[in-house]
């Protein structure tokens, strides 16, 4: 019986919980979104490392909105 038991605890600590932690993303008024976009019409050719940055984070958001 302890030989069971054992191999039932060994067994179990082998098992990999799926335990997803997703955050909600942060919401933003359609004011600020608009006021954003502009931003980025008005600025973007100036810093384009922030319109790349604006892209990954884009992608970023769709993910965490997908998440289980």
């Amino acid at each position: 019986m302890t030989v069971l038991a054992a191999s039932a605890i060994l067994l179990n600590a082998c098992v990999t919980k799926s335990s997803s932690i997703c955050p909600p993303p942060r919401e933003y008024t359609a004011e600020f979104q608009d006021a954003l976009a502009e931003e980025v019409v008005r600025f973007g050719d100036e810093f384009p490392l922030t319109v790349e940055v604006l892209s990954d984070y884009a992608v970023l958001r769709s993910q965490v909105r997908a998440c289980p």
